[in-house]
């Protein structure tokens, strides 16, 4: 499904094809707050090769070029779903079985009728142009479609995103300092916000965004 938002063209699901490929290889270097555990960005993006969603991406273009990208979880699916084997096979018996166990404790705890946004990311180049602002309202109109009367993020404390969210109607809900965590993750607050969406603009409908088949 492509839209039109602030001249920004995006595109849910990914596509599939060359054009969403350099998407798709961004993506795989996700879960950064992770790479303690998981490793830097080469090992992770080679662990999370075979595991990569298109249809829980938001891709935005601007004329013919790829700029960014939104992914979100949404009715318990992510933008990653690596399967229990493959962290065996990459990280060894024990720290796998770890590692598989931490990744599914930090997924996101949202019911079915919450769209939860793992992270927005765009160009440097393209910053401070209005493509963060239209992806915001196209995962909004994405949350609305399939019934969701809310959209939730987390955000560090320190991260200049929080101005863009808050102009767009997101409040803060709560924070929670990582205090001795932060030796494991790079940030040392995390606060958590939500958009609650208009009543009016929310359908009832089932779920509309495709679903891209996994790969044998």
């Amino acid at each position: 499904m492509e839209r039109q938002f602030d001249g920004f063209l995006t595109c849910c699901p990914n596509p599939s094809d060359t054009e969403g490929s350099g998407i798709r290889d961004r993506v795989q270097r996700g879960r950064t707050s992770l790479r303690y555990f998981l490793g830097d960005d080469l090992r992770r993006s080679r662990f999370f090769a075979n595991s990569v969603n298109d249809d829980r991406i938001i891709a935005i273009k601007s004329g013919d070029e790829m700029i960014g990208y939104a992914a979100f979880y949404l009715r318990g699916k992510g933008p990653l779903s690596p399967a229990f084997p493959a962290f065996l096979s990459e990280y060894g018996l024990l720290k796998g079985f770890g590692n598989f166990l931490l990744f599914k404790a930090t997924e996101p705890r949202v019911n079915a009728s919450t769209l939860y946004i793992y992270n927005i990311n765009v160009d440097a180049k393209q910053r401070g142009k209005g493509a963060g602002s239209a992806l915001i309202d196209a995962i909004s109109d994405l949350a609305a479609m399939n019934g969701c009367t809310s959209v939730k993020l987390q955000v560090a404390a320190h991260n200049r995103a929080m101005i863009l969210y808050l102009k767009k109607g997101f409040v803060v809900t709560g924070a929670m300092k990582m205090r001795w965590l932060k030796r494991f993750f790079p940030f040392e607050c995390l606060v958590d916000m939500e958009l609650r969406l208009e009543p009016a603009k929310v359908v009832a409908v089932s779920v509309v965004v495709e679903t891209v088949p996994e790969a044998a």
